[in-house]
């Protein structure tokens, strides 16, 4: 049978912050037998770092090994998405823990609208326990909200929820910011916005917890040439997007 939702996590030297996620998995979701997890690993991922993986998720999901070096995780999304079998897709970081039963909810967002897309709220810790035993040992302290309604709605993926016959038919992540840093997940969130058949649907009630963890990304020599391109890409992306949008709406 083929799973409704397949949880789509890329992933890169998050081993304790994984641990506690799969463990939020077990916690909320341990009577479905409905869903799949599925982990791309970095290719820049340590031998030792692959095979903590593998501990860790220990046939709870399946693990893929990439074969491109790339610092944007949009395009890792979107190989997961081609081998993903669920109709479902929950886009995620792998340092996402779930705090409420996401799939239970999504199933009654998309059973009032199949072409919903939806937003789950997302706390950033500024200290969380690693290697829990169970989700009651979890614990957090708040550093700011990552995603709420109020506070900072830029609904980015941290955890949200897309039929995958919706995502293939926007075009999933731009392949474009792949050779850069950050704003493909700005690209991807235009699209969906202005696609006229998807419903953005906000639920600050459904609350996840970004985990703390080392930033990788800031140590690379050449950070700020990466984001300064992806940052030029996007607002030429923007511009052109803006322009056909009042184009086709002169001619209508």
């Amino acid at each position: 049978m083929r799973p409704l939702y397949s949880i789509l996590m890329p992933y890169y030297n998050r081993a304790g912050q994984l641990h506690n996620t799969l463990t939020s998995f077990v916690h909320h979701y341990s009577n479905r037998r409905d869903y799949e997890v599925l982990i791309l690993i970095d290719k820049k991922e340590s031998e030792e770092g692959v095979q903590e993986v593998f501990k860790i998720v220990n046939g709870f999901g399946k693990v893929l090994l990439s074969d491109i070096n790339i610092h944007s995780p949009g395009l890792k999304f979107n190989m997961l998405a081609s081998r993903a079998r669920g109709s479902r897709l929950v886009l995620q970081s792998p340092e996402v823990f779930h705090m409420s039963d996401v799939l239970g909810a999504c199933d009654k967002e998309f059973m009032r609208d199949p072409n919903a897309y939806v937003v789950c709220a997302c706390e950033s810790s500024a200290f969380n326990s690693e290697y829990i035993k169970s989700f009651a040992d979890f614990e957090y302290r708040h550093h700011m909200w990552y995603q709420h309604s109020k506070h900072r709605n830029y609904k980015y993926h941290f955890c949200t929820v897309i039929l995958r016959e919706n995502f293939f038919r926007i075009g999933g992540f731009d392949r474009d910011y792949a050779e850069g840093l950050a704003y493909d997940d700005n690209d991807f969130i235009d699209c969906v916005e202005q696609d006229s058949k998807l419903k953005v649907i906000v639920r600050d009630d459904v609350l996840t917890v970004h985990q703390k963890h080392v930033r990788e990304h800031q140590k690379l020599p050449n950070y700020k040439a990466l984001l300064d391109r992806n940052k030029k890409l996007y607002d030429t992306k923007r511009e052109q997007r803006e322009g056909s949008h009042v184009k086709g709406s002169m001619r209508s």
